[in-house]
C-alpha cells in the first residue's frame, strides 16, 4: 500500500508532537496561573494547606501563612512550593491533587516533610505540555482535570475532577497574564 503525503507527513510530525510536548525549561522556578471562564490568570496560592488562586491578602487578610507559590521541580516530577513574597511557617511543600476513589477532591500541599501522603493523593507525574500543566498517570493517561470554584472569601479553591459544587474547568499555566499587576489586585 501507497500512503497520501499527507498521511506521510503528518506520521512524520507525530515524534515531534509526543516527544517536544514539554518546552519549557523544567529546572528553572516558576509559578502557576488559574484560567478559565471569567479567570484571566489569577496566580495560585497557598493557604491552610490547600491550593488556591487570587489575592491571598484579601482573600485571607490575617493569615500571614497564605501566600503565593513559586514551584520547582522535584523527583518523580513531583512540584515543590515555596513562599515567593513573606515569611511564612511553610516552605518545600509538595502539590497534590486526589486520587479517583479519594473522598476529599480538593488539591493542596503536602507538608516539606511529608512527600509521599497517603493512597488517597498523588503527588508525583506532574508535566507540561507547552506552558500548560497536567498530570502523567502511571498508565501514561494525560489529564488536565483541574476545577475551581470562587468562594464568597474572594478566593478561588482549586479542585480536581469535581464539579459537584459548582466548580468550572480551569487551565493551570506557568504563563502570566498581559495584566498581572490587575489580576492579582482584582480577585476579591
Amino acid at each position: 500500500m501507497f500512503s497520501s503525503p499527507r498521511t506521510t507527513f503528518l506520521t512524520a510530525l507525530l515524534p515531534t508532537v509526543v516527544f517536544g510536548a514539554t518546552t519549557r525549561n523544567t529546572s528553572e522556578p516558576f509559578q502557576l496561573y488559574v484560567y478559565g471562564k471569567g479567570l484571566g490568570g489569577f496566580p495560585v496560592f497557598y493557604a491552610e494547606g490547600l491550593a488556591y488562586a487570587g489575592n491571598p491578602d484579601t482573600s485571607f487578610p490575617g493569615d500571614s501563612n497564605a501566600d503565593v507559590v513559586q514551584f520547582v521541580n522535584g523527583v518523580d516530577n513531583m512540584w515543590i512550593g515555596s513562599p515567593i513574597t513573606k515569611k511564612t511557617d511553610w516552605k518545600d511543600v509538595t502539590l497534590f491533587v486526589p486520587t479517583a476513589e479519594s473522598e476529599v477532591t480538593g488539591v493542596g500541599f503536602l507538608t516539606s516533610n511529608d512527600t509521599q501522603g497517603n493512597s488517597s493523593i498523588q503527588t508525583t507525574g506532574f508535566s507540561w505540555y507547552g506552558q500548560t500543566a497536567m498530570r502523567i498517570e502511571e498508565d501514561g493517561t494525560i489529564d488536565t482535570k483541574f476545577t475551581a470554584l470562587q468562594l464568597s472569601n474572594g478566593a478561588i479553591q482549586l479542585y480536581w475532577d469535581n464539579t459537584s459544587l459548582g466548580q468550572i474547568p480551569v487551565t493551570l499555566r506557568s504563563k502570566p497574564p498581559a495584566n498581572f499587576v490587575n489580576a492579582t489586585t482584582s480577585a476579591s
